[in-house]
């Protein structure tokens, strides 16, 4: 028997729980089965601890968690490093002739730089004695950087680099500005796209508009196959509309909201899934707003598992999800998942959701107000019978050719093996 190609997974939290999980979760298979798999996690002590007997299902797989503490020195010792280092002084000049925002670009930039040092340290030591082998970072963030900088001691390294939304979009970052990408651009071997979109924007961003097709490529996320029915029973005679992701201001919920406060004719129930920063100031909002209305029927739900929203979908028939995002790096799991219980889809024109709606739901306009949203809502329930089981069935159409993991996770080791 051959023996397998090693490879080492950096991820942010894997898999001691958080949102990447549904991410990385459906690959693990794929990965473990044909190479020699090492995760290296950067999990929180407050995931770490929160969710340590999630290491028992990864029983047969190497974990190793990168310490997550922060002292002064380190700032004082990987800071004073920074000034020996030529690629440093190199982002510093980058930063200086961009003329704009040059104070929290540089802050961005430093801060970027020492955690990426210390991790450097750390890591080579764990590779120490490898010889052939790939390391594939989940972000292309300090996770990708400490190891471009460990490339110098390993000649057999190769590296590759997911990118998503908060690693990828320049407005992402307080300067404005993504630190070390021009950097890491002529280091990593190759980067991995989750859409078009986010293909597009990284080339005439970051490569001089150059689309060197073997080191930038599209590789879609996935998710994994269910038994789905498209024809459920309605509990009742309201349309179901459900909304999913953090409560955080850039997801715009209130839109949701304020669009439903305007509606009076149809009898809707909304349901959303996820909790975060806004939760109670969106529940004080939907108190205010809805409450008062008998036709529609509301629920906030806060954190719940992807196993229990998979099953509501598969229990209820499920008329529309909706999304307001102001910006999405790929395409959202959130949205996948919809797509496979065969839900038409609501979401505006950003990122990769764009790709996602086609034929099968409502593209809003990148910043829809309320009145976008409220006849979009109306427009897809309304809808006759025909025509929304056409959407259904698109949904669940282009799931299967875009977001199939069974397909992806095998392209994903082909990738990952070129």
């Amino acid at each position: 028997m051959n023996e397998k190609r090693k490879l080492f997974l950096a991820t942010a939290t894997f898999p001691y729980g958080g949102g990447e999980c549904n991410f990385v979760g459906p690959e693990i298979e794929f990965l473990k089965e044909k190479f020699d798999l090492t995760i290296i996690s950067h999990a929180t002590d407050e995931f770490f601890y929160a969710n340590k007997e999630l290491e028992s299902e990864y029983k047969d797989i190497k974990i190793i968690r990168y310490p997550s503490d922060r002292k002064r020195r380190d700032y004082l010792i990987y800071g004073l490093l920074a000034v020996f280092d030529r690629d440093f002084w190199r982002e510093v000049i980058n930063i200086f002739e961009t003329k704009r925002n040059i104070y929290y670009r540089l802050l961005d930039s430093i801060t970027f730089y020492i955690t990426s040092r210390k991790y450097y340290f750390f890591l080579k030591a764990i590779l120490k004695g490898q010889k052939e082998f790939i390391y594939y970072s989940f972000w292309y963030t300090q996770l990708c950087y400490g190891a471009v900088m460990c490339k110098k001691h390993f000649s057999n390294m190769k590296i590759i680099s997911r990118t998503h939304g908060l690693d990828l979009y320049q407005e992402r970052c307080r300067g404005n500005r993504q630190p070390f990408k021009l950097i890491m651009d002529g280091k990593v071997d190759k980067i991995l796209f989750a859409c078009q979109y986010g293909k597009k924007y990284y080339i005439d961003t970051f490569a001089n508009g150059i689309d060197d097709e073997k080191k930038y490529c599209l590789q879609r996320l996935g998710s994994k196959r269910e038994e789905v029915a498209i024809n459920k029973r309605r509990k009742d005679d309201k349309f179901v509309v459900v909304s999913c992701s953090y409560t955080i201001p850039l997801k715009r919920i209130d839109l949701i909201i304020n669009a439903l406060a305007l509606i009076n004719d149809i009898e809707i129930r909304w349901i959303h899934f996820g909790g975060g920063q806004i939760y109670e100031n969106l529940c004080q909002l939907a108190k205010d707003k809805l409450k008062a209305k008998d036709n529609i029927e509301y629920e906030l739900v806060g954190n719940i598992s992807n196993r229990d929203i998979r099953d509501f979908y598969q229990n209820n028939e499920v008329d529309c999800f909706i999304t307001t995002s102001e910006t999405e790096g790929g395409c959202p799991m959130a949205i996948q998942e919809a797509m496979l219980f065969g839900i038409p889809i609501i979401g505006t024109d950003v990122g990769g959701i764009t790709e996602m709606i086609q034929g099968n739901g409502i593209l809003l306009p990148m910043n829809p107000n309320v009145e976008n949203v409220k006849n979009a809502i109306e427009k897809i329930l309304i809808i006759d019978r025909v025509n929304s089981e056409k959407m259904k069935r698109k949904s669940m159409t282009l799931w299967k050719e875009m977001f199939n993991i069974d397909k992806n996770g095998l392209a994903l080791v082909e990738e990952l093996e070129m």
